[in-house]
């Protein structure tokens, strides 16, 4: 299955969950989750007595196999603009974001959707510095665009559903494969980058403009708070979805098991911001 497939959950008619407690696991999931995520969460089941089968081959299998009550759980990608059924027990993991990096020295703090939109999209009128800023440091300065490709993000797809909606990008973009730092190092490289990124660390060289959907209004930066809380608008969640059948003693194990410290390095690794852990203790304490 495509990458975008966290993006079609919008095809999905979410009906009532049938299934039952679970013995042996049986758990689905997005294809987007690493191999040291699926590594991690199985590894943290079993130190907790559970055995499970997993299979990660999409958040639409894995709703499906929900649906028809062959699977107990799945780890779904679900963009915001899916409203889910209120009765559908679900609890928030991850979430990976669309991240605008630049040089620290440009003078830019934030951009609006519809900016983002006229500097990428093919025949988009923003193609220098100056367009988005009167520093005059800047203001003949070209813009140049640059793109991660990193493995297991959905960079491009996100800030294409989102953003361009659909529309095409720029001939001009740079796409990046490979390394966190090889990415990060083209900004440094070339100060006059725009690049799109998922949540990477940052170094004093680099930093993340602050993003709205609208021209008006305020904007907000990538951090985790405003990431959980949905301020910062360019994210994609991942939840775990379970079966209303399922008991809370084993509810709580499987949590457990997402919320544990490998399971969120292993996560991080990939690119994506974690629940904070204040949030995690609080949804674990709830099931007592």
């Amino acid at each position: 299955m495509k990458p975008h497939e966290a993006l079609m959950l919008c095809l999905v008619n979410f009906g009532l969950l049938a299934g039952h407690p679970a013995e042996g696991l049986s758990l689905g999931g997005s294809d987007l989750l690493s191999e040291a995520v699926r590594t991690a969460l199985r590894e943290e089941l079993e130190s907790r007595g559970m055995e499970a089968e997993l299979s990660f081959k999409g958040s639409l299998l894995g709703m499906r196999g929900l649906e028809d009550g062959s699977i107990d759980a799945c780890l779904l990608a679900v963009p915001d603009s899916i409203e889910m059924r209120s009765d559908v027990p679900r609890y928030p993991l991850a979430f990976q974001i669309v991240a605008l990096v630049v040089d620290a020295e440009n003078p830019l703090t934030e951009l609006s959707y519809r900016q983002l939109a006229d500097a990428f999209r093919q025949q988009g009128p923003i193609v220098k510095w100056g367009d988005l800023t009167d520093d005059p440091a800047w203001r003949d300065r070209n813009l140049s665009l640059a793109a991660s490709r990193v493995e297991n993000t959905v960079t491009l797809e996100l800030f294409s559903a989102l953003v361009l909606r659909g529309r095409p990008l720029k001939g001009s973009i740079r796409y990046l494969p490979g390394s966190d730092r090889k990415v990060l190092d083209t900004v440094i490289e070339d100060p006059s980058t725009l690049l799109l990124a998922p949540s990477m660390a940052l170094e004093e060289r680099h930093k993340y403009l602050a993003i709205k959907k609208e021209d008006s209004g305020q904007a907000y930066t990538p951090t985790r708070d405003n990431v959980f809380f949905g301020d910062y608008p360019l994210r994609l969640p991942f939840y775990l979805v379970v079966s209303n059948q399922l008991d809370t003693a084993t509810l709580k194990a499987l949590l457990s098991a997402c919320y544990s410290a490998s399971v969120t390095r292993a996560l991080q690794e990939m690119n994506c911001l974690p629940l904070p852990e204040r949030e995690r203790n609080l949804i674990l304490s709830s099931l007592d």
